[in-house]
């Protein structure tokens, strides 16, 4: 096997990927010598029986070429575990591509997203700048071994930082004097959900956490305790403590926060009923239970847009089947809004089937069933009061008039100054536009008689060559337009309304 010592002292070695090939190590012992700074442009590949002891800096800059992974480790391993040097990954592309279980010492991500294949450890320091680790399977982890309570770095604890994991993130653990921070969350369609978790160890064993946020309703959430008015319908975490040896070691005080997304009360004295939700056995039933000492103030703090329940008491079980947390209230007015299980439009003859399944409604005041000819503007076609019931509940509206042509529909939940929307359902209907024009043949005006409509329509006026003459936007069912200045002969009136096309001639004399 071939051994290659770099020994190069800060002006480091630069291999640009401008052709198809990203730089390779084939079978190969790369050694760095502390300070030394290399730099891969085009990312690089460990392939064979490769490894690499590292000791100096190295920075991975993303792939130009569309294809080639940025970071490729085929010995699932190449790192040698008497490295102590650092990796960086940087670049402007949406993310770099990480193949391979590399064991890194300390790993910098830097204004860029890498996407994870498989887990991996970070044996000293990761920070996140600007840096966003994404994990394709919920079952990988990215593990931090070093327990020092800044071992995980980051921009800023705040709504708006981009320096988290979408993902599982793993921290080993064995301070008392503070707050390990896990900096994860989700992304979604039109979303990135930051939803990070905190830590207190109360002892000094050592122990592993591992947490992961997951932005979909939690199960059996009307099981819960009575001290619970109810939990979140939108989101919960999955938190395991593992690795530990004595009694106590995974004891913690937790602290949980909320977004947007989660919808809490903006006003501060409802927000302060919050409270962390875990799913436990307590020996005779499975529920959902508070963490609350009720003889102790509650700890909320934050604004309606992100802030953080911890929790008064020191929870100390995390194994089957007690992994699962989420956000809680005391009160009914904290929203954590309904969460509509199904929802579907069905055409039935001449009628739009609105049907929609809901859990736990007790917040919403009414459902507004609103409707739009072209997906963009809607107006409300209809409304129903909210049942509020605490369990699951179906709703079913009938839009007995519905528009000519495609029907968009969306269900708008009021609460108040809150709501909350279901994604948009359309159906197709054939429907003959009768409408009416008269006198023809005409001298000075024509008069029109317009069916029903709950939107605005327009008419229109052409000459038999498609100039358009005039056009007036209608919203009663009958109008009038003067013709006398217009030539005899033979002329075209559209009416449109939503999105379909009528049209008739009249002959003006």
């Amino acid at each position: 096997m071939k051994k290659i010592a770099v020994l190069f002292l800060l002006a480091g070695i630069a291999c640009n990927a401008t052709a198809q090939q990203v730089a390779r190590a084939r079978n190969v012992q790369l050694v760095s010598q502390p300070q030394t700074q290399l730099v891969m442009r085009g990312g690089i590949s460990f392939i064979g029986t490769s490894s690499f002891t590292h000791k100096g800096t190295l920075t991975v800059f993303s792939n130009p070429i569309s294809g080639n992974a940025d970071w490729l480790d085929s010995t699932s391993g190449v790192m040698h575990n008497t490295s102590a040097g650092h990796v960086s990954l940087k670049g402007s592309a949406a993310l770099q591509q990480v193949y391979g279980a590399t064991r890194f010492d300390s790993l910098t991500i830097q204004n860029i997203g890498i996407n994870l294949q498989q887990s991996n450890e970070v044996r000293q320091w990761l920070n996140l700048n600007n840096g966003l680790v994404y994990f394709t399977n919920a079952s990988d982890s990215l593990y931090v071994s070093n327990p020092a309570l800044t071992a995980v770095t980051y921009n800023t604890d705040s709504l708006a930082t981009s320096s988290w994991v979408h993902g599982k993130l793993s921290r080993r653990m064995n301070s008392n004097s503070g707050a390990y921070f896990f900096p994860i969350g989700k992304l979604r369609s039109g979303d990135s959900l930051y939803a990070p978790l905190k830590f207190e160890k109360t002892t000094t064993g050592a122990v592993t956490f591992s947490s992961q946020y997951f932005p979909i309703s939690p199960s059996n959430r009307n099981n819960k305790n009575p001290l619970i008015d109810h939990i979140s319908s939108q989101e919960y975490w999955e938190v395991t403590s593992h690795n530990f040896v004595g009694a106590g070691d995974d004891d913690v005080v937790m602290s949980m926060s909320w977004r947007d997304y989660s919808v809490v009360s903006p006003t501060a004295i409802i927000r302060d009923s919050l409270l962390i939700a875990h799913y436990y056995f307590d020996g005779a039933v499975t529920q959902w239970q508070p963490e609350l000492n009720i003889l102790l103030p509650n700890d909320v703090n934050g604004n309606v847009n992100f802030g953080y329940i911890r929790s008064n008491k020191v929870i100390g079980d995390f194994s089957m089947p007690h992994l699962l947390f989420t956000i809680g209230t005391r009160s009914l007015q904290n929203l954590l809004p309904v969460h509509f299980l199904q929802w579907s439009v069905v055409k039935q003859d001449q009628a739009a089937i609105c049907t929609w399944v809901i859990t736990d409604d007790r917040e919403v005041e009414e459902y507004i069933i609103e409707r739009s000819a072209d997906g963009v503007f809607f107006t409300a076609a209809g409304r129903l009061a909210a049942r509020r019931t605490p369990d699951n509940a179906t709703y079913r509206f009938t839009d007995n008039a519905p528009l000519p042509g495609r029907n968009f529909y969306r269900i708008k939940a009021q609460a108040g100054a809150e709501y909350k929307y279901t994604d948009i359902r359309n159906v197709y209907f054939d429907i003959k536009m009768n409408w009416v024009l008269f006198p023809n043949p005409a001298t000075d005006r024509i008069k029109v008689v317009l069916p029903p409509t709950d939107q605005p329509c327009q008419l229109r006026l052409t000459d038999a060559a498609g100039k358009l003459i005039a056009e007036r936007r209608v919203t009663s069912t009958s109008a009038e337009i003067g013709i006398s200045s217009m030539a005899p002969g033979v002329y075209y009136l559209q009416y449109i309304n939503g999105g379909v096309i009528s049209t008739k001639s009249f002959i003006k004399q």
